[in-house]
């Protein structure tokens, strides 16, 4: 009984809570409705002005709307008319693209005909090249055998012959390890001599060497600087002038340098001969590849291509495997002893012919057994900075 008057109280104090909130939620609401029917009373003026905004603007977007319809009308009757014309001018660009087509179809076949025609000059253009190109060797090879003929060289030719028949000429091919000579001649450049161009030279695998170093007229310390490399196989023979040569310019260029190649052919003492110039190197295995191949194919004289340093820095590949002029230098061959018989002529440049190539014309003439050896094996460095002339005291020049 205890617990069910307490359950009783509790539920009536809920109730009274409950009412005391609803009229405290009466009250708010009283309050709330008076301010509203105030506020209302104000704002109905402003709905009725609203309301007189609203219809004026209502009526405008109707008179605007009425004036766009005319409008609609007017743009609908141009599209009609629009429509209309494009029919008409499609009528005309099928046309314009049937004419497109069969002016292609015309150029594209005349196009082909005179591609045809250029082919056909081009392939007259190669053979007429050709021709050219052959009747230029059949012409040069004419005017070699009669300048050969009348430089003497005939007399030379039949002595080769003959003198392949004898146990001298053929030791070169016999000999375990036949001397080999390399020529240099030099003037002025002892460090390009020294660092370079001795400097490969020495470093060659093929090892039993006669390295003969021409001064040509040398007036400074390159006799001192050779011996102090201390090495034996060097010989070091300094003429007592410079030249005599033509006066600076393309005529010198010609022969510079023959005096002291002249000199290296009487001091030779090398079964075979190469060259290489003071200022150019080559492969460490140029002298031993050179003498397998000579003795492989019982060459007489053997050329084979080089580097050639160009005016940007970069190195081409020089020599198209034939013996003419151009495509050959001193420092690209290698030949047996016999033909230092044949000088070097100083007056080659009266001809306009470089001296190196003057002589191997004449070698050519003999007929001596070629062989081509496919490899760059020296390094051609041309110097393209203009260098001063300076004589010599006393010097002497050719006319």
């Amino acid at each position: 009984m205890q617990r069910e008057g307490a359950a009783l109280r509790a539920a009536r104090a809920e109730i009274a809570a409950l009412r005391a909130e609803m009229e405290q939620l009466s009250t708010s609401f009283r309050e709330f409705r008076d301010g509203t029917a105030a506020d209302l009373g104000t704002s109905g003026g402003h709905i009725d002005d609203l309301r007189g905004g609203f219809y004026g603007f209502r009526d405008h977007v109707l008179a605007e709307l009425g004036a766009t319809s005319w409008k609609i009308e007017e743009l609908r009757g141009f599209r009609e008319h629009a429509l209309a014309h494009l029919g008409s001018t499609g009528s005309h660009i099928d046309d314009l693209r049937g004419g497109f087509y069969g002016f292609r179809e015309h150029a594209l076949k005349e196009l082909d005909e005179r591609s045809r025609r250029i082919d056909g000059v081009r392939a007259e253009l190669g053979m007429f090249k050709d021709s050219v190109a052959w009747d230029h060797n059949y012409e040069r090879s004419r005017i070699d055998y009669a300048l050969g003929t009348l430089e003497g060289m005939e007399a030379l030719r039949l002595e080769l012959i003959e003198a392949r028949t004898t146990p001298e000429f053929q030791a070169a091919y016999e000999e375990d390890e036949p001397l080999i000579t390399v020529c240099t001649g030099t003037a002025g450049r002892p460090d390009l001599l020294i660092d370079r161009c001795l400097s490969s030279l020495r470093a060659q695998t093929y090892t039993n060497l006669q390295i003969l170093v021409i001064g040509d007229g040398c007036i400074d310390d390159t006799g001192e600087r050779i011996a102090a490399l201390g090495d034996p196989r060097i010989e070091f023979v300094n003429l007592p002038e410079r030249g005599p040569y033509p006066k600076p310019g393309v005529e010198r260029w010609n022969v510079a340098g023959m005096n002291a190649a002249n000199a290296s052919n009487r001091l030779s003492r090398g079964q075979f001969i190469a060259f290489l110039d003071d200022d150019d190197s080559c492969e460490t295995n140029r002298i031993e590849m050179l003498l397998a191949a000579a003795r492989a194919q019982r060459a007489e004289f053997l050329w084979h291509p080089f580097w050639y340093l160009q005016r940007d820095g970069s190195w081409q590949r020089w020599g198209n495997g034939r013996l003419e002029h151009t495509q050959i230098t001193n420092s690209s061959v290698f030949y047996h002893r016999f033909f230092t018989k044949l000088p070097w002529d100083i007056n080659a440049y009266r001809i306009a012919e470089p001296g190196d190539w003057n002589r191997f014309r004449k070698i050519k003439y003999l007929r001596p057994r070629l062989a081509f050896v496919d490899e760059p094996l020296t390094w051609y460095h041309r110097s393209y900075e203009s260098q001063e002339f300076a004589p010599h005291e006393g010097e002497r020049f050719l006319d």
